[in-house]
């Protein structure tokens, strides 16, 4: 909705203008290697089972956007309604980049949870005898570069 916006103001004020409205972008980045895609997935996954710990979603469009962004902040909010935080500590065991372009990464990551359970707010006690648990995961990770900073964001995931 808000790149919605952007484009429908930039429309609008090049109508007015009756100019180009000028485009601005970020230099180019140099393509990363596979340990600085790891080192981004294991910074992002940390910072996203610290928001979902503390219930706090402040700061997640600090490297989440689109989908996962939004996805995020409302499962987070869901939780902080019925009082409850999800715990879990998750470990990075292999990301292999499949797709590299200027503006995007698609990484086949490996992982698995240490823990993952459910914990009251109020009392502090595991809720649903501490399931889901710890659990294998393989995931396609997505993340899009934002032209005007420069900085990647992750957008997308789709378990496998």
């Amino acid at each position: 909705m808000t790149t919605l916006l952007c484009v429908v103001v930039g429309c609008a004020l090049t109508a007015c203008s009756g100019g180009s409205s000028p485009k601005v972008t970020a230099p180019k980045t140099p393509a990363l290697t596979t340990a600085q895609v790891r080192a981004m997935v294991e910074d992002y996954e940390g910072r996203l089972q610290a928001a979902y710990a503390a219930g706090d979603a402040s700061h997640l469009a600090d490297f989440l956007a689109g989908p996962q962004l939004q996805g995020n902040t409302a499962t987070i909010n869901i939780l902080n309604g019925r009082h409850q935080h999800n715990v879990f500590h998750l470990h990075v065991d292999n990301v292999s980049v499949t797709t590299q372009a200027d503006d995007r990464i698609v990484a086949a990551v490996q992982d698995h949870t240490t823990d993952n359970a459910f914990v009251d707010t109020a009392s502090g006690q595991t809720l649903n005898g501490g399931l889901p648990g710890p659990e294998a995961q393989s995931f396609v990770l997505f993340f899009d570069r934002n032209p005007h900073d420069g900085r990647w964001y992750w957008t997308g995931a789709q378990k496998q």
